[in-house]
């Protein structure tokens, strides 16, 4: 059963979150990855359709790590896919992983 599942994803989630790489998330540009940064007020909150497929194949930055304070154009983005709910962790950070699958792809949002 596909449930309709409208989010915002930005490019921190799509950089770090399929599913082969979901123990790589961490606190790493936390500031941007939960939206306190100074640059949270440009995204653009009025979504665009996209897939699982056409998000999980962006490459992901070398070294993001070193880029702690502002956001990559990508992250400035929000994007609506539909997918099947397949898991929700609760983190020890207490982040919740919801992980969504479209067809063979997975996502972590």
């Amino acid at each position: 059963m596909y449930l309709l599942l409208r989010t915002i994803v930005t490019a921190i989630t799509i950089f770090s979150f399929t599913a082969q790489t979901a123990l790589a998330c961490g606190k790493e540009r936390w500031p941007v990855k939960v939206g306190t940064d100074a640059g949270a007020v440009s995204v653009n909150l009025k979504s665009r359709k996209a897939t699982i497929a056409i998000l999980g194949d962006i490459p992901t930055p070398s070294h993001p790590e070193k880029h702690l304070a502002w956001r990559y154009p990508l992250e400035t983005k929000t994007y609506s896919i539909e997918g099947t709910i397949v898991l929700i962790k609760k983190e020890e950070d207490e982040d919740y992983h919801v992980v969504i699958k479209d067809g063979a792809r997975t996502m972590i949002v």
